[in-house]
């Protein structure tokens, strides 16, 4: 009986050390998914900021181009479509 009991109080015993060693094992696994999934999430926040970025400069330098046109303050006075497209195909003297 006694060695009956023992069996089982010692087989209690292992199944919470494996329990709690789980319950760590878990935490720790999950901290280090969490890391993972940030530091993926600021290098895709990083490669979209970029991007962004560089198309707003596109679109500066597109507006940079086009400011230097004479014909630009005519086609926006008189806001007719044959106007804006003969200012869209003058090619631009490069600025000094």
């Amino acid at each position: 009986m006694r060695k009956r009991r023992f069996f089982y109080s010692l087989l209690i015993i292992l199944l919470l050390i494996v329990a709690v060693a789980g319950w760590f094992a878990t935490d720790y696994l999950g901290n280090k998914a969490r890391q993972e999934v940030i530091g993926e999430s600021r290098s895709s926040a990083l490669t979209l900021s970029i991007y962004v970025s560089s198309t707003l400069n596109k679109f500066e330098e597109a507006v940079k181009s086009l400011a230097g046109s004479p014909w630009i303050a005519p086609a926006l006075l008189s806001k007719g479509e044959r106007d804006i497209e003969r200012v869209a195909d003058e090619p631009q003297a490069p600025q000094v």
